[in-house]
């Protein structure tokens, strides 16, 4: 399998002019070590001790965490949309501004596994395999990707914010290193134990205020977001006219790899180690 590639943030969202000159100013900088890495790296002006960052595989649950995590600082009341996720948690691809602008209490999604650069951090993981799925569909809806399945799996796509396994290694490192400083959790506990699996995650943010778990999970659950997509939108819809949510299953794969797809995952016995260590059967 080709495997651990340098990464560097990307986006499909061009940098404004403003921010390049910005880049281009800090870069000296950044590059002596006076300016902090990570915001370097990702464009924005600095990052705030008391921020979280919601980091994750791509299509590993980052977005309905999202949700989750709106909600659960703004109350169940009124509903969140996609745009609305822009403002409470955003995506430091496509709203450094927003991120700029916010003075404390950020929480922001990335899926680049800087730990280093981050004072605290929510994260999310997934089965590899129903990952790998979901961003096919997701890159093939964009046209970022035009190949097939297969082929897919083993291009530089699936590297570009680290490989999945660099990923659970770094989150386990640094949940060695600093237990205090990180809340993990997996897809399918969201699915199968949602209020045992959110409880410790609302702990982690500081939320005090009481929680309507019912309404939480009727708003978050995979026919309501695709019901809030379908009547608010979301900058996804404006782009590919299809969903972003789908069907938010577990344990997909097996309609989806043939005998030779699997074998080429499982060939990296490390990466198969760290599956069934997370509890994943092969």
């Amino acid at each position: 399998m080709a495997e651990e590639k340098v990464f560097i943030p990307e986006s499909m969202f061009p940098i404004s002019k403003k921010r390049l000159l910005m880049q281009y100013i800090r870069w000296l900088p950044a590059k002596l070590g006076l300016l902090d890495k990570t915001t370097f790296l990702f464009q924005i002006k600095k990052i705030n001790p008391d921020d979280i960052f919601m980091v994750s595989y791509p299509k590993s649950g980052n977005t309905w965490l999202r949700f989750i995590v709106s909600y659960l600082k703004n109350g169940t009341s009124k509903t969140i949309t996609f745009h609305d996720l822009e403002i409470h948690v955003p995506d430091v691809y496509v709203s450094k501004d927003n991120i700029d602008a916010q003075k404390s209490g950020r929480i922001i999604k990335t899926h680049d596994i800087f730990f280093e650069g981050y004072p605290r951090v929510i994260y999310i993981y997934r089965d590899y395999r129903d990952a790998l799925i979901s961003y096919y569909h997701f890159v093939t809806s964009y046209n970022y990707f035009k190949g097939s399945f297969s082929e897919f799996i083993r291009s530089d796509i699936v590297l570009r914010h680290g490989s999945w396994k660099q990923h659970i290694k770094a989150m386990e490192k640094f949940k060695a290193e600093h237990p205090d400083r990180i809340c993990v959790l997996s897809y399918e506990s969201l699915l199968n134990d949602f209020d045992a699996t959110v409880k410790p995650l609302a702990d982690f943010i500081g939320i005090k205020s009481p929680v309507n778990w019912d309404e939480l999970k009727q708003k978050t659950s995979f026919s309501g977001l695709k019901e809030n997509e379908n009547q608010h939108g979301s900058r996804f819809m404006s782009n590919t006219k299809t969903n972003f949510i789908r069907e938010g299953k577990a344990g997909k794969w097996r309609d989806h790899y043939s005998e030779e797809d699997l074998q080429y995952l499982y060939s990296d016995k490390e990466l198969v180690s760290l599956m069934a260590k997370l509890g994943y059967n092969i």
